[in-house]
Parts: C-alpha cells; sequence; structure tokens
C-alpha cells in the first residue's frame, strides 16, 4: 500500500471525526432547546416564535451532517454537493431573511453555521469569502428596507392591521445601531471563527506538505533498500514486524544454490564490459523469477545466487518445497532463452547451471554488528544445500531427501546413489528433478 493511500485514509478520518464531534455539539444544543420549550410550554403554556425558531436552526444540520458523512466515502462528490449548498444559502438566505424580516437573527444565523461548517470541513478560503460576501448583501438589504427604499418584511404584509401596528411602529423606533447590531455581532463572532479556522487549516496544510515530502523521500529510500536487501525483508521493516537490531530466530527453511559452471573461464576471454553486462543480465532474470516465486534472494556470490524460502514470510513446508522446485525449473528453461541469445551475440562456449535444493532447521536472521547488518541463515541444512549444488551435473537439479519427501506427490524425481559430504558424518541421499508429475 503506497504512503498516499494510508495519508488519505487518515485525513478521512479526521473528517469523520471532525463530523461526529459536530453532531455531538449540535445534538446537545437540540437537547438543550427543546429542554427550554419544555419549560416554557409547562410554566406559561405557549410556545415562543423564537425558541421553535431555534429548535428548527439547531436542529437543521444535523441531517446535513448525516449527509456529508455518508458523500465523504466518494470524494468526487464531497466538493460539488458543499459548494451547490454554499451558493444556495448565499443566494437563498439574506432573501428569506429580507421577505420575514431583517430583526429574524435566529435565520440570520443559518448561512454562518453553513459557512463555518464548510470551513471546518472542505475549504476555509472559499467559506470566508462567501461568508463575507453574505454579509455585504444582508448589510445592502437592511439599508435599503431601513430607509424605506424597500418594504421591510414583505411578507407579513397581507395583514395590514398587523403589519402597521406593529412592524413598522417597531421599524420606526429602530436606531440605526439597534436595527445593525445583530449583524455586526454575527459578523464579528463568525469573521473571527473564520479566521481561526483558516489559521488551523494553513497549519494542517503545511503539516500535510510536510509529511508529503517526507512520504515521497522515505519511498525513495525504501526502493534503494530493496535493491540492496530482501523486499520481503525490507517490507516487514515498513510494516513494523521487523526491527534494526540484531535479531534471529530456528526456522525450517527450503535453501537453494545455483552456480554457473565454467563462468569464471568465460569471463576470462571477455572484456569487463561485457563481463558485467552479461552478469547483470543473468542475475537480473533470475532474481525476476525469484520474486515472481516469493523466494527470498539471500545474496550473490559472483555468479552463484543463494535463496530461500520460509522467512520472513512463512506459508507452509510443503509450499515452500514446491516453490522452490518449480522456480528451480523456472530458471534451468530461462538459462536455455540465454543461451541461445548469447550464441547470436556471438559466444559460441554455452553456459550451463546447477541447481541445489535441501529442506532443514536453519537460524535466520540479522547477523552483524552494531553498524552494519546482514538478513541471512545459517546452519548444516544450508552447508548441505550448498554441497548438493556442487554434486549437481550441469543442468540439473539435485535436492535432498527432506525436500523430496515434501514435493514426491506433485514433483517427478529420480532417486541417485548417497554421497559423501564434507561435514557430514552419514553419507547424503539426493535426488534428481524430473519434472512435474501429470
Amino acid at each position: 500500500m503506497e504512503w498516499t493511500n494510508e495519508f488519505r485514509d487518515e485525513m478521512k478520518q479526521r473528517q469523520l471525526a471532525r463530523f461526529r464531534y459536530s453532531l455531538v455539539m449540535l445534538l446537545f444544543l437540540s437537547f438543550f432547546t427543546a429542554f427550554i420549550l419544555g419549560y416554557i410550554w409547562l410554566t406559561k403554556g405557549i410556545l415562543s416564535d423564537f425558541y421553535l425558531i431555534a429548535l428548527g436552526f439547531t436542529t437543521l444540520p444535523i441531517p446535513l451532517i448525516f449527509a456529508c458523512q455518508y458523500l465523504l466515502r466518494y470524494d468526487f462528490m464531497v466538493r460539488p454537493t458543499a459548494l451547490i449548498s454554499l451558493c444556495f444559502d448565499i443566494f437563498v438566505c439574506p432573501f428569506f431573511v429580507y421577505v420575514f424580516g431583517m430583526q429574524n437573527i435566529i435565520a440570520v444565523l443559518i448561512f454562518p453555521l453553513m459557512a463555518v461548517l464548510y470551513s471546518v470541513y472542505i475549504d476555509s478560503s472559499l467559506a470566508t469569502r462567501f461568508f463575507f460576501g453574505s454579509q455585504i448583501v444582508f448589510l445592502c438589504l437592511g439599508l435599503l428596507a431601513y430607509n424605506r427604499i424597500i418594504p421591510y418584511a414583505p411578507a407579513y404584509r397581507g395583514d395590514a392591521k398587523i403589519y402597521n401596528e406593529i412592524y413598522l411602529p417597531y421599524l420606526d423606533h429602530l436606531t440605526p445601531f439597534d436595527f445593525f447590531f445583530p449583524h455586526l455581532s454575527v459578523f464579528l463572532f463568525v469573521g473571527l471563527t473564520l479566521i481561526a479556522t483558516n489559521l488551523v487549516v494553513k497549519k494542517m496544510r503545511q503539516r500535510e506538505r510536510e509529511l508529503d515530502v517526507t512520504n515521497k523521500k522515505i519511498s525513495v529510500l525504501s526502493n534503494k533498500l530493496k535493491v540492496f536487501l530482501p523486499q520481503q525483508f525490507v517490507k516487514a521493516l515498513e510494516n513494523g514486524e521487523a526491527d534494526s537490531a540484531p535479531d534471529y530466530e530456528r526456522r525450517k527453511l527450503t535453501v537453494f544454490f545455483s552456480d554457473v559452471k565454467g563462468f569464471t573461464a568465460w569471463t576470462d576471454k571477455l572484456e569487463p564490459e561485457d563481463t558485467r553486462e552479461f552478469l547483470n543480465q543473468y542475475l537480473s532474470e533470475m532474481s525476476k523469477i525469484a520474486l515472481r516465486w516469493g523466494g527470498t534472494i539471500d545474496k550473490f556470490i559472483g555468479d552463484a545466487i543463494m535463496i530461500f524460502f520460509g522467512a520472513p514470510e512463512f506459508t507452509s513446508d510443503k509450499d515452500h518445497a514446491v516453490r522452490c522446485v518449480k522456480m528451480a525449473m523456472e530458471m534451468q528453461e530461462k538459462m536455455k532463452e540465454l543461451r541461445m541469445e548469447w550464441e547470436d551475440l556471438g559466444h559460441d562456449e554455452p553456459l550451463h547451471i546447477r541447481i541445489g535444493i535441501n529442506t532443514g532447521y536453519a537460524t535466520v536472521g540479522t547477523f552483524g554488528s552494531e553498524d552494519r547488518l546482514n538478513y541471512t541463515i545459517l546452519g548444516s541444512s544450508v552447508n548441505l544445500a550448498s554441497r548438493l549444488e556442487t554434486a549437481c551435473q550441469t543442468d540439473r537439479i539435485t535436492v535432498g531427501h527432506a525436500t523430496y519427501s515434501l514435493i514426491k506427490n506433485e514433483i517427478e524425481c529420480e532417486s541417485k546413489e548417497t554421497i559423501e559430504v564434507k561435514g557430514f558424518s552419514e553419507p547424503v541421499k539426493i535426488y534428481e528433478i524430473k519434472g512435474i508429475k501429470t
């Protein structure tokens, strides 16, 4: 998994957390408002329009937050939906407030609430511009209504008695300060909130950019490490499953050794540049096959290759042995292609590889000094795999008895004579791979 995906998931989780916090706050406010409504109704037997409007506009954002939380699962829908809602509010809300009266302070609060929500969750800069734009519209409508250029609260003009006896006298007794104080308080409160939100968002974006740069550096370093260390081990380090301190354990592994017979004598006839090109091509092709079969490449020793199965990723002993043998068979087939290719380039002395495979317990882990460690394996089973490769015929694959017992149901093998192996007191039974059973 790429780090960018993990970072995107982390940001999404943070947004969901902010949604939950907002939802809890709004639910608390709605319950508090409902409590006040119930108290007024029980004590006075009336429901104030003020508290009814307060309850309505306190609970209104709750379904909006639920909708945004659902839309957050689909990144391409969040911004368009939120932007449409914000544009709707900037054009509809001021005229709604004008139609029902500029002193309807609770209605005036709906747009700032949407602006704050948009600022927190989507785009703080755009929300700030929209907020100041809406305030200009509010002030223009207020000035026109206050100076009787346009009618005040035209929605109530249908009842001339109430309109002439209540709204117009109320408007006549208002001072400019009384009329614009609600807008001024909203402007200061929400404006300061949006400024604070902008500062927080800028710091978050700066932190995101720093994390992005760090991620790119880590990604480049990780890719470079995979060139020098086994990819499975690097992956384990990235996932925190391995430690950089010296550590080891005993595991049953299937160990692979291969060697190109006559390669040293062959390269003596080549220029150093050609030797490097042929060796790198051979090792690259063999490495691709090893990685495709899930093998852990331990090291290259000249033209020799050491690979093992069973660490750091473990499946089963049988699976390790079968995959290792099938990998070896594919390598032999690939070597035939390379021989033909090199012959076409003018090198008439064919190269052949020998492969030895053994299964047994070995010590696997990081070995070395405090300043330099190497992820490798040690043990007699490793030495035996190397001896089997030495005893193998060219273009053949030799396996030990432990490996044979694991693969005999899937791989056709031919029993060979026992051989004397240096470092082992008893003769070793060996088998030669013939192919996959049909």
